[in-house]
């Protein structure tokens, strides 16, 4: 059978896409049922079969010819021999020789408790835990034969992969609010249609679309706080009241009113914390930048402003008054207080959102060389610098002293020997 292929037009309006929806929803609804339907009728025909089977073999067996049925001797089997039980339930061989007492077939008998005989099918069960239950909930008995053992075992196999995806679906919802809000709202008002995660009231206009009213007053008493079940109602009563149009008005003009409170609020605690960050950079900076670019300075001691520009004192550093004369491609230049100010914290370039000052791009860059970086790791760490310093002041002092003795120490190829003080100590040649 061929399928035949939807087509969306590019201009479907949303009522149209609601429709198409609805549509689609309901066809997969009836096919689902139908699904349903057959796998039931099946089921119930494989257990009348079974059913009909054990009878037929249940009915068999022999008659002699005078119409009695024929009885076989009970036959018993220990420890791999099968042997014939007499009229006094005593185990006897081929020649009627007594093997194991009545008695002692008892005694094993008790030994033996934990053996399953009967419906082991219900046994397995309880010891399991699992309980296998149809669509009202009842437990399903299933026959002691192979075939029902065989239905047990494929529906604990369902049973394991309905239970493994609601675990695995139940994790994904919490990974992912926006589509556990609709899978919410799926289940609590029966339809996604007029389901929007972000819904603008403002826009909304009253129309004869009774999902569209029912969804504004549904959505509206769920905000009330209202549960699921008494807000369905609640919609159910308006519909049976002809009141339905009136009522969703009702709720969208409260939907209203609440959606701009909450859009009120949000600004606000927005402008409060965009003011206490604005506080923070101008303690830290000592000015802040307007949207034309201007500079405003405020009243901010031991910030960068006030450090650079203003006592020009930075820990235990002064800086010139006329500035720092720095090396560039052109050659020196003097750069005043205000221009390395400038340089520390002028914004200059944005960057995945974030603007940095010049200063802060030129670090960034020489931090992606790796002796850069490890040296500024290094000066994290107290004592490290210095360590490096006199290392390197060690290594230069050893140079310097090697380079004396082979300057000094020349005689026509030979080295020239030195006389050891009294007190044993090497006198270089060094004057």
């Amino acid at each position: 059978m061929a399928v035949e292929k939807v087509v969306i037009p590019d201009n479907e309006t949303q009522e149209q896409k609601q429709e198409r929806l609805r549509k689609e929803l309901e066809e997969r609804k009836a096919k689902e049922t139908k699904e349903a339907q057959e796998a039931e009728e099946r089921r119930k025909a494989e257990e009348e079969a079974a059913r009909k089977k054990a009878e037929e073999e249940g009915d068999k067996g022999g008659s002699t010819g005078n119409g009695e049925e024929e009885t076989e001797p009970e036959q018993v089997e220990i420890d791999g021999t099968l042997y014939t039980l007499d009229d006094n339930g005593n185990a006897v061989d081929d020649n009627g020789e007594i093997k194991f007492t009545k008695e002692q077939i008892d005694a094993m008998s008790d030994e033996g408790a934990n053996e399953l005989d009967g419906d082991y099918i219900e046994a397995i069960s309880k010891a399991s835990g699992i309980v296998i239950k149809d669509e009202k909930g009842e437990p399903v008995k299933f026959e002691p034969t192979i075939e029902g053992f065989a239905k047990r075992e494929a529906a604990v196999k369902a049973l394991g992969e309905r239970e493994g995806f609601a675990k695995g679906f139940n994790e994904f919802l919490a990974n992912n609010p926006d589509i556990a809000a609709l899978v919410e709202y799926k289940s609590k008002f029966g339809t996604i249609e007029g389901y929007s995660a972000n819904v603008d009231y403002s826009k909304i206009e009253i129309k004869d679309d009774d999902n569209l009213l029912a969804d504004l007053i549904y959505k509206a008493e769920i905000q009330k706080g209202t549960s699921p079940e008494r807000a369905k109602r609640i919609v159910e009563f308006a519909k049976a009241n002809n009141t339905l149009k009136d009522d969703a008005t009702e709720s969208l003009n409260w939907l209203r009113k609440t959606q701009e409170s909450e859009i009120k609020a949000i600004r606000e605690r927005e402008a409060k914390e965009m003011q206490a960050e604005l506080e923070k950079e101008i303690k830290y900076f000592g000015v802040s930048y307007e949207d034309d670019g201007t500079v405003k300075v405020h009243n901010a001691p031991g910030s960068l402003y006030d450090l650079i520009v203003v006592k020009g004192q930075i820990g235990e550093y002064a800086l010139p008054k006329e500035g720092l004369r720095i090396k560039t491609t052109d050659g020196e230049k003097l750069i005043s207080r205000q221009e390395l100010f400038d340089y520390f914290s002028r914004p200059v370039q944005e960057i995945n959102g974030m603007v940095y000052s010049q200063a802060q791009i030129d670090e960034i860059n020489r931090l992606s060389n790796p002796a850069e970086l490890a040296m500024r790791f290094i000066m994290n760490l107290d004592g490290g610098v210095d360590q490096l310093i006199k290392a390197e002041l060690a290594k230069k002092e050893v140079k310097r002293l090697r380079s004396l003795a082979s300057k000094t120490g020349k005689n026509n190829g030979n080295p020239k020997v030195h006389k050891i003080a009294k007190d044993d100590k090497i006198v270089l040649p060094i004057k």
